[in-house]
């Protein structure tokens, strides 16, 4: 067996789908494969179920079957908040069996702290459905955020809908009509402000999230998204001001932050105003990248 016929497989194992990838030993993707959602705490059998899936199509497609796992890497929703961890790392190893390499489980959101960071220190906010801010420090760990749509998750597209939906109701409590009404009442299929609660409370919070993309593209939603950006910056000078010595690299990820040029500029001119010696890159990489880096 030639080097050459090795593979690393990298998972990313999301809330709303789970992606796998197939990488030669230069990094490049030869094989590729999707699946439904992902995330542990609200359904570890469907994870399960997902990731499996995901990983057989990425296989069924390499070049030739001569091609041997090296190593695999799963970042899963919702793993550091589990209580069923030993329980769903002995069952994927178990479907795994087949698979010559070593499995290791982590957080999605460290997966993509590796990819993002490509192996350096640094720190990492992601920003798409929910949201985390994370800092790697001379191989320690920490977060700021990250504590779901209820407790947290600062600057995330389930905030910045549900903040263009408080303004509707605001205004409404005012007697007045908010510029971003009929938007709002549009996206949820509501023709009255009792259908807009209705709706909200029914709606999935993937659905939900969904609004700030319809958003982005208004001028009356421009103090939403700055706000949310200033929380979030917030996250990040804080888990800054938490590791002195820290390599002074900030990457952005996620749907909200790499899609979003005014999420990007708001973030950035309070980041160098407040901390002008972090860099900031943009993650365009797919975490199942961080696979080569682990």
């Amino acid at each position: 067996m030639t080097e050459e016929n090795t593979y690393l497989l990298g998972v990313d194992s999301g809330g709303s789908h789970v992606t796998a990838d197939c990488y030669d030993e230069q990094g490049e993707v030869i094989g590729h494969g999707e699946a439904g959602p992902g995330n542990i705490v609200l359904d570890l059998p469907q994870t399960l179920a997902n990731i499996v899936s995901a990983i057989e199509d990425a296989t069924a497609v390499l070049p030739n079957k001569d091609w041997k796992c090296q190593r695999i890497l799963i970042g899963i929703a919702g793993w550091e908040s589990s209580q069923q961890q030993e329980l769903f790392a002995t069952e994927i190893t178990s479907r795994l069996r087949d698979y010559a390499g070593q499995v290791s489980l982590t957080s999605d959101a460290r997966l993509a702290l590796l990819s993002a960071l490509e192996g350096q220190d640094g720190l990492l906010a992601i920003a798409g459905t929910g949201s985390i801010v994370y800092a790697k420090n001379t191989g320690r760990l920490s977060r700021a955020g990250g504590w779901g749509w209820l407790l947290g998750d600062e600057g995330s597209a389930y905030q910045i809908a549900a903040e263009a939906v408080k303004a509707v109701l605001h205004a409404n409590d005012q007697g007045q009509v908010h510029p971003l009404a009929h938007l709002v009442l549009s996206y949820f299929s509501a023709s009255s402000i009792p259908e807009l609660v209705a709706a909200f409370y029914q709606a999935p919070r993937p659905q939900i999230a969904g609004l700030a993309k319809q958003l982005a593209g208004q001028a009356d939603a421009a103090p939403i998204f700055a706000h949310q950006a200033k929380l979030l910056a917030q996250q990040i000078l804080l888990l800054f001001k938490r590791n002195p010595g820290i390599n002074p690299l900030l990457a952005l990820a996620g749907s909200v932050l790499t899609h979003n040029p005014l999420m990007q500029a708001e973030l950035g001119r309070i980041i160098s105003q407040q901390a002008p010696a972090l860099t900031i890159k943009i993650a365009n990489s797919p975490n199942t990248r961080g696979v080569l880096f682990n």
